[in-house]
C-alpha cells in the first residue's frame, strides 16, 4: 500500500510505493504545511488518496496474466481458510467444478457460464441433500465473487437467488433400532467407526470420516475427549467420549493419522456414495442420510440442530450403547490401542 512521506527543503508530500518490481518515490504535488493550519488534516488526507491513485496507475500498466481456471479455482481452495477440514472440502468441490469444464479448465475464467454452474449443481443434487448441495455453490460463489473483485471477471456465474435447491424438512431424528441397522449393515470397521461419531458426536458426515487420532485428548483429570476444530462458520467443540465409544477406539489400529483411514482417502463424493448403499442395505428407505445422526445427537443432547454450542462436554455420557459385535478384524488385535491412552 502507498504511504506518504515528508522530506527537508521540500513543501510537498511524497508518495512511496512499489510497483513493476521496483519502488517508486514521486511528489503529490500536495503541500505538507498549508498556509491556514486547520487544513492540514485535509491536505494529509489529500495526499495520501493521490498515493494510492498514483499506485494503482503505475500498477495498471502491468500487463495482466492469462490465469487459467483451474490455476485460478486452486488457489482459491489453497488459500480460502486455514481450517483443515474447509479446505479439504473446497478443494474437493474445485475439483468436482473443474472435472464438469474439462479442457475448458485450461481457459481464462470468462469461459466459466452459468450452465457449468447448473450442471455442477444438478449432477451433485442426484447425489446428495440440497443442503450440502447448496454449501457447495455457496464455496463456488465466492471464488468467483473474487475474480469479479479482482478483475478477472466482468459477473459471477453463480446466481445463488436462482440456483440454490429448496432444502426439505423430511430430514429426521433416527431411532436407535435404526442406527443399529446402519452399523449391522456395513462389515467395514471405518463405515462402523464414522457412525458411531456421527451418533455421539454429531459432526457433519466429512468431519466424521476425517477425525484424526490426534483429535482424542485427555483433561487434567484423565477424562477423554474429541475435538472438533472450528472454522469461520462454527465453534470448535471438545466432546466427552462415551465409554461404548472409547473402547471401540481401543479396538481399533493406528494405520495412520486419521481414524477413518479408508474413508479419508476417498473423495468426498464417494464417501457420500458409500454411505447411501449402507442406508440401502439396512432397508432404511429414502430421506435417510448422515445428517439424521446429527439431528439424533440434537434430539438425545437437548438442543437445538443449529445450537449444539448450547449442548455441554459432558451431554453424550448420558446418551444409551449402540455398539454392535466386533468385525473378526477387531478381534484378532491382541490388546488395546494407544487411542485410550
Amino acid at each position: 500500500m502507498a504511504s506518504i512521506h515528508t522530506q527537508p527543503g521540500r513543501s510537498n508530500y511524497f508518495a512511496s510505493f512499489r510497483a513493476k518490481g521496483r519502488q517508486h518515490f514521486f511528489s503529490t504535488g500536495i503541500p505538507h504545511t498549508p498556509a491556514d493550519p486547520a487544513h492540514i488534516e485535509a491536505h494529509k488526507n489529500r495526499a495520501q488518496a493521490k498515493a494510492e491513485q498514483m499506485e494503482r496507475e503505475a500498477r495498471s500498466g502491468v500487463p495482466t496474466p492469462n490465469l487459467a481456471t483451474r490455476e485460478f479455482l486452486e488457489d482459491f481452495a489453497a488459500t480460502r481458510t486455514a481450517d483443515p477440514d474447509t479446505a479439504r472440502r473446497t478443494a474437493n468441490i474445485v475439483s468436482r467444478f473443474l472435472s464438469i469444464l474439462g479442457d475448458l479448465d485450461r481457459g481464462p475464467l470468462t469461459v466459466v457460464s452459468p450452465s457449468h454452474v447448473l450442471r455442477y449443481r444438478d449432477t451433485r443434487a442426484a447425489e446428495i441433500e440440497a443442503s450440502t448441495v447448496n454449501s457447495e455453490l455457496s464455496a463456488l460463489n465466492m471464488a468467483f465473487e473474487k475474480a469479479v473483485n479482482q478483475g478477472f471477471l466482468l459477473v459471477n456465474p453463480v446466481d445463488l437467488g436462482n440456483m440454490q435447491l429448496p432444502e426439505s424438512s423430511s430430514v429426521r431424528p433416527l431411532e436407535i433400532w435404526e442406527i443399529k441397522a446402519l452399523l449391522l449393515a456395513t462389515s467395514r470397521v471405518d463405515w462402523r467407526t464414522c457412525i458411531y461419531i456421527g451418533f455421539y458426536f454429531g459432526p457433519q458426515l466429512v468431519d466424521a470420516a476425517y477425525r484424526l487420532w490426534n483429535d482424542t485428548v485427555r483433561d487434567e483429570a484423565g477424562h477423554p475427549y474429541l475435538s472438533f476444530p472450528g472454522s469461520e462458520r462454527k465453534a470448535a467443540r471438545k466432546i466427552r467420549i462415551h465409554p461404548a465409544f472409547l473402547d471401540h477406539l481401543n479396538s481399533l489400529p493406528r494405520v495412520n493419522e486419521f481414524i477413518c483411514p479408508s474413508l479419508a482417502a476417498l473423495q468426498r463424493w464417494t464417501v457420500d456414495d458409500q454411505f447411501g448403499q449402507i442406508v440401502t442395505a439396512a432397508k432404511l428407505g429414502p430421506g435417510v442420510t448422515f445428517r439424521c445422526l446429527r439431528h439424533t445427537y440434537a434430539r438425545l443432547a437437548g438442543v437445538p440442530v443449529q445450537r449444539f454450542d448450547r449442548a455441554t462436554p459432558e451431554a453424550p455420557l448420558a446418551f444409551p450403547d449402540i455398539r454392535v459385535p466386533p468385525l473378526p478384524c477387531q478381534l484378532a488385535l491382541v490388546g488395546p490401542s494407544s487411542s485410550s491412552s
